[in-house]
């Protein structure tokens, strides 16, 4: 099972029977539905309303990305007809020591795995050894972060070691891209633009893990609810994120990616050429192939959690 990317104006989605059929003025291209585990457009398209009916039926997602690639449209599939588990989901929510429970250990997690990129990257950059190991010094630790916690306390631990992140990330990076901090909206140089990127497309991964397995998305306990956001999928990325960032590093570094593969649009916003999409997406999914079960296995592992969690309860 593989992800259909349409990253090309001027194509056509249709579907005939059990296959997905691509089309433009010059060529045509099938492929069955059992091989398709969703489809990613990222330029305008066209699409037969038939086909989103048979891509419900079939259970594969329809994302749609917007122009900054910075976010993405959901559409059909991820059905999942658990809904004792989504009502102990909802529970666990209400119950503020249960999510406190759940966010102070994702922020945990959350900062170990960045401090063991920075920790990587300190042995692997020599020259920039004694920045990364000031950086290192100011990160809070495991302990303090779980002594007198709060909900306010977390998001300060959370933003202050995400700017010591970013600025050992920066030091790592070409200069040439002008990484100085995260910037998201818009992106403006090739680093940022392609965290964005990769973080969207993680987003949808999350999304489709949860669904999987039969938790609600938009419901998260770190990343508390919002409208038309997907806080739970939220919180399950950011598990993640030290991933894709060693391999946005690795790109840039490898040059596999370069300065030369980025354009500026009327609003400043730093945008992917077309031919670094043609890199970008194959590699992207190489990495995904590897993540995708393990996403699934996290989110398997929150909904036995919530199922624990209420069956403890039930006991009381």
């Amino acid at each position: 099972m593989h992800s259909v990317y349409v990253n090309q104006k001027g194509f056509t989605l249709s579907c005939d029977k059990h296959v997905l059929t691509l089309s433009n003025e010059e060529a045509k291209q099938t492929i069955a539905f059992k091989y398709i585990d969703r489809i990613i457009v990222g330029a305008n398209t066209l699409l037969d309303t038939h086909l989103i009916g048979v891509l419900n039926e079939h259970n594969i997602p329809l994302i749609v990305l917007n122009r900054r690639q910075s976010n993405a449209s959901f559409c059909g599939g991820w059905h999942h007809g658990n809904h004792q588990l989504r009502l102990w989901q909802y529970q666990a929510y209400l119950n503020s020591s249960a999510t406190l429970f759940w966010s102070a250990r994702l922020v945990v997690a959350k900062i170990l795995q960045q401090k063991k990129l920075i920790l990587r990257l300190r042995r692997t950059r020599p020259e920039h050894r004694f920045k990364l190991s000031q950086i290192l010094q100011a990160l809070p630790t495991q302990a303090l972060i779980f002594s007198q916690v709060s909900p306010a306390q977390l998001l300060g631990y959370e933003g202050h070691t995400a700017k010591l992140y970013f600025q050992a990330l920066a030091l790592c990076l070409p200069p040439s891209l002008n990484f100085i901090k995260r910037e998201r909206r818009p992106p403006k140089d090739p680093a940022n633009s392609t965290l964005s990127l990769t973080y969207t497309l993680l987003m949808s991964d999350g999304v489709a893990a949860l669904y999987s397995a039969g938790l609600d998305p938009s419901l998260g306990f770190h990343h508390r609810i919002s409208y038309n956001r997907q806080s739970l999928a939220c919180d399950l990325i950011e598990l993640f994120r030290a991933t894709v960032d060693t391999w946005v590093l690795h790109l840039f570094n490898q040059q596999t990616l370069t300065p030369e593969h980025f354009y500026k649009d009327q609003q400043g916003a730093c945008l992917m050429k077309k031919n670094a999409k043609a890199i970008y997406y194959p590699a992207w999914e190489a990495l995904q192939q590897a993540l995708r079960p393990r996403m699934l296995k996290q989110a398997e592992y929150w909904a036995r959690l919530l199922k624990g969690q209420a069956g403890q309860k039930a006991l009381q």
